[in-house]
């Protein structure tokens, strides 16, 4: 049986999921974290431990769940078997006086950071600003959670709907949703000593803008509390739209470094206060973020096994309805070449299927061709008929010669389909053949990057 371990995914941070972006990148960014968190708790062995903002504000969770589909049941089923877990922090922002009296559940965590004016949510656009809708709602939730509906409609009302089913299956987890917040130093030490070290290192360059970043954050300015990194954008905004309307693009460049600094050592506080056993990415950067989560499956498989990840179409042969059923069949497999065959025998599976279609979808020739043998055949067997007289033997002669006609139209329609199939499983046999072939250099995952190595 598979070893479970827990591991905090990075590259699920709400922020890389914004409702802003363009479509193509949020999908293509929601297709990539489903696929490296998927891959790792199929090879890896993995539980994924989310934390309350992944689990409430990660649009990957978010519209799945909205759609309540046998997606959306499978990824509950994990949630109630505690193969992906949550954990609420606490902390001061967390309300301690929820209807139910339970202070550590998601639902309560998500009523918090409505209430709090600083908090940013990146896949609720409807609460952006809105404080009146967003207390309305935390007061639902409270007093009435399946009454929602009074006070939301639309997309949002989903949304909404599917975050209750999601803490209801917390609920229902064997896994404890509370973690403390680690003692090590805060976000405001970590970033400060970040930007001392980038301009200690940056002889001769231009670091006035990070100077001043230094100099507000260190004197807590406005009366901002830098341990958090709501207060941290907020600052970042100011600077970056006076660098826009400079049209300066060199600080631009320095203060999206700064921004990508923060979200690293904010996942990094994060991931150490949810007490998960490893760390995919602490990297400043979504694409970064990518490249380590391919990393891990290379550690595990190779690196040819990324071409599952990279270039196949993941929503489309391995989703979440599946992942239950993959990870039961797991925990027959003891070792991990075995799991990683059997997940590359599912896609190849996949794959004729894929082809099959596609050539049976483009068959028009042999239609054509069935066609007409099929009208040579009643042709000849009306002539046969004629020139028997057209009596009742002869029809019936000329009707037999257009059956048989017809008889090997089709049968010559199945055999181009048969030879087709043959065709396709045969290139998918030979590219597998070449391209996925398992190099284990260990049998875990490592998720812990060492910068220092």
């Amino acid at each position: 049986m598979t070893s479970r371990k827990t591991a905090y995914f990075g590259v699920l941070d709400s922020v890389n999921f914004s409702a802003d972006l363009p479509d193509d990148d949020l999908a293509h960014r929601t297709l990539h974290a489903t696929g490296a968190v998927m891959l790792q708790m199929i090879l890896g062995g993995v539980n994924p431990v989310l934390s309350q903002t992944q689990a409430f504000d990660c649009a990957m969770f978010t519209g799945g769940l909205a759609r309540m589909d046998r997606g959306s049941i499978a990824m509950m089923e994990l949630v109630r078997s505690g193969q992906i877990q949550v954990r609420i922090l606490d902390s001061a922002a967390l309300l301690d006086d929820p209807a139910d009296g339970r202070r550590f559940t998601l639902i309560n965590a998500f009523r918090s950071a409505l209430l709090q004016r600083d908090f940013r949510f990146s896949s609720w656009p409807e609460l952006g600003g809105d404080m009146t809708l967003r207390a309305a709602i935390a007061e639902q939730l409270d007093r009435d959670p399946f009454g929602v509906d009074a006070v939301a409609d639309g997309p949002l009302l989903h949304r909404l709907l599917g975050l209750i089913e999601f803490d209801r299956a917390l609920r229902d987890s064997p896994v404890s949703e509370r973690a403390s917040v680690t003692s090590g130093a805060s976000l405001a030490d970590r970033v400060l000593g970040a930007l001392a070290n980038i301009r200690r290192n940056t002889a001769g360059g231009d670091t006035e803008v990070l100077t001043r970043l230094e100099t507000r954050a260190a004197a807590g300015g406005d009366g901002r509390p830098f341990t958090r990194r709501s207060s941290w954008y907020a600052l970042l905004d100011e600077y970056e739209e006076v660098a826009s309307d400079a049209g300066d693009p060199s600080r631009l460049a320095q203060l999206g470094m700064v921004r990508g600094l923060v979200n690293a050592k904010y996942n990094g506080i994060v991931a150490e206060s949810l007490n998960a056993d490893g760390l995919d990415v602490e990297f400043a950067d979504f694409k970064t973020a990518g490249i380590v989560a391919q990393a891990g499956v290379e550690n595990l498989v190779g690196a040819r096994a990324t071409q599952v990840l990279e270039e196949s179409e993941i929503e489309a042969w391995l989703t979440w309805s599946e992942l239950p059923g993959i990870l039961s069949d797991m925990r027959n497999l003891t070792a991990p070449q075995n799991r990683f065959r059997h997940l590359v025998s599912r896609y190849r599976e996949h794959d004729i299927r894929r082809r099959a279609d596609a050539i049976a979808k483009n068959q028009i020739w042999a239609h054509v061709g069935a066609v007409t043998v099929n009208a040579t055949g009643t042709v000849v067997g009306g002539i046969v008929g004629l020139a028997l007289g057209g009596d009742l033997v002869g029809t019936s002669i000329g009707s037999v010669v257009g059956t048989l006609g017809g008889v090997y139209a089709n049968h010559m329609l199945d055999t181009q389909k048969q030879r087709g199939l043959r065709k396709a499983e045969l290139r998918a046999q030979k590219e597998f053949d070449q391209l996925f072939t398992p190099v284990l250099g260990r049998g875990s995952i490592a998720y812990r990057i060492d910068h220092d190595a």
